[in-house]
């Protein structure tokens, strides 16, 4: 009978018969088998739990992303709205701060429609000279002056002014009247009123009669 010798990792085994080899080889084959079946058991389902929780990392990953993309969008759109917002306030308060400037610049070139003395009244003497003299001044504007100074003539019977007198007004509140008491005058037939000087600083305005002035604003004052 033959025999064989089986060489394995540089060594020689043997002899073997035929049947010994093929029962050799058997052996070899199952356990082969076996091993592939155990990889097939722990380590393919290992693999494809790993991929899986990669797989569920990833997507995870990408909800994050595409979530943290739409909170910026959500942010920039909101910083856009707030951006449109404060324009459009900015140009409405220029808007008012227009409109109150040209207010303000009508009442101090055309104060006279707006700042007012009544006729005054008085009693005369038998022999001349004036007595409970009144006047009432108003302020029709949306501002306060804070000062009038009020000039008074005393008029004589054959002209001339016997003397004058300056009376101030403070703090005549807007859209007011206010009743003024004038002094008394030994001489005088006529009493004469008007406007020396007006201070009202809510508006920048200036009068002063004594004063010659020109230009658009004149009465415009720090």
């Amino acid at each position: 009978m033959k025999k064989y010798y089986l060489h394995e990792q540089g060594q020689q085994k043997g002899p073997y018969s035929l049947k010994e080899l093929g029962a050799k080889a058997v052996a070899r084959w199952m356990y082969s088998s076996v091993i592939i079946a155990m990889l097939s058991i722990t380590v393919v389902p290992y693999l494809l739990y790993k991929n899986y929780k990669l797989g569920i990392a990833l997507g995870l990953a990408k909800q994050e992303v595409l979530t943290t993309r739409a909170q910026a969008v959500n942010i920039q759109e909101g910083l856009q709205i707030q951006n449109d917002e404060l324009r459009s306030l900015n140009r409405g308060s220029k808007v008012v701060a227009d409109g109150i400037t040209i207010k303000q610049m009508e009442y101090r070139n055309n104060w006279k429609k707006y700042i007012r003395s009544s006729v005054p009244t008085y009693s005369v003497g038998f022999f001349g000279g004036v007595s409970g003299v009144s006047i009432k001044i108003s302020d029709s504007t949306q501002y306060p002056i804070d000062e009038i100074d009020v000039e008074v003539k005393y008029i004589l019977k054959k002209g001339g002014v016997y003397k004058t007198e300056i009376v101030t007004v403070t703090n005549l509140l807007p859209f007011s009247e206010r009743k003024i008491t004038l002094p008394n005058s030994k001489r005088g037939r006529t009493v004469v009123v008007g406007f020396r000087n007006i201070r009202a600083k809510a508006y920048r305005f200036c009068y002063n009669s004594r004063i010659e002035v020109t230009g658009t604003d004149p009465w415009l004052c720090d």
